[in-house]
């Protein structure tokens, strides 16, 4: 067809600016037929004339039209058959993850899906809470602030000794320094690494990292873990820490973990910019070395 660009070897791949993509993008959204040339071609790789009409179900001028207006992004090859060009390869790729997206938002969800976005996750991985803190970085360095300190009391008060999410009793001796300081030293250990981990693993998947207020916002998460050594205290104050109530301490142990996970998963994809599954995989693999390191210390 004359008026497609033929490819020949040597031939550069046009160069656009990102304000004329996006005006390929535009003008292949906004028409159907021109949005299902492209998905073809970029499912089939190449294509006849005939084949297109056939599967595409278009008269001959409208895909004559509308491949026309495609000049750029499809060409014609010496075989005569049509493909997309390394420009119209990218609009591809783009337009066929943002369909794949939008489908999944209006995929009606499983009714166990509905129930706990209503009723538990809104608690467990509470992505508003964060997002509101997300827009008043004085209100985040505050709360981050206010949860280590009682979180530092907290440790100081019930002796625990505090590694990445799971504590163990402070040994009693051979310790070369002051135990109070010791324990707050093992909490501020324990909260940059898990930040590191998680800004490192962000950072692998493409997380933006552009407010430092995610250092704040990890401490915050961590508030659910560090309530535990308050209720260790009070069991412990009254002797009641034996028998059932071991097991029920360990347990709720446990799930207080889990909750800070939740939290984990809801900073760092609000504060990294990176969807949640991302971020629930970064705060299951912190999780998962707390565990590692306190059966192995």
């Amino acid at each position: 067809m004359g008026f497609l660009m033929k490819e020949r070897k040597g031939d550069s791949p046009p160069q656009g600016s990102s304000a004329s993509e996006l005006d390929d993008l535009y003008n292949i959204l906004g028409n159907p037929h021109r949005r299902r040339i492209i998905l073809f071609l970029g499912e089939v790789g190449e294509a006849g004339f005939t084949e297109l009409r056939r599967h595409l179900s278009m008269s001959v001028g409208t895909l004559y039209y509308n491949l026309d207006n495609l000049r750029g992004l499809v060409v014609q090859k010496p075989n005569r058959k049509y493909t997309l060009s390394e420009r119209g390869r990218r609009v591809y790729e783009i337009i066929s993850k943002e369909i794949k997206r939008i489908e999944e938002m209006y995929r009606e969800p499983h009714c166990l899906v509905r129930i706990y976005s209503k009723y538990i996750g809104r608690f467990v991985t509470p992505v508003d809470a964060f997002s509101r803190m997300y827009r008043n970085a004085p209100l985040t360095t505050a709360l981050g602030l206010a949860t280590l300190a009682a979180g530092a009391l907290g440790l100081i008060v019930s002796g625990l000794d505090m590694t990445l999410l799971d504590f163990e009793p402070c040994p009693s001796g051979a310790l070369w320094m002051p135990r109070p300081l010791w324990l707050i030293t093992k909490l501020l250990a324990s909260w940059l690494a898990i930040t590191a981990i998680s800004m490192v693993l962000a950072k692998l998947f493409g997380a933006r990292l552009e407010r430092i207020e995610l250092v704040s916002a990890i401490m915050i998460a961590m508030a659910p873990v560090l309530t535990y050594p308050y209720v260790y205290y009070l069991l412990t104050s009254q002797n009641l820490l034996t028998g059932a109530l071991v097991l029920l301490s360990n347990l709720l142990l446990r799930l207080l973990q889990m909750v800070t996970v939740g939290f984990l998963t809801a900073s760092i994809s609000v504060f990294g910019g990176i969807s949640l599954e991302r971020a629930f995989f970064i705060a299951f693999i912190i999780i998962y070395l707390s565990f590692t390191l306190s059966f192995l210390i």
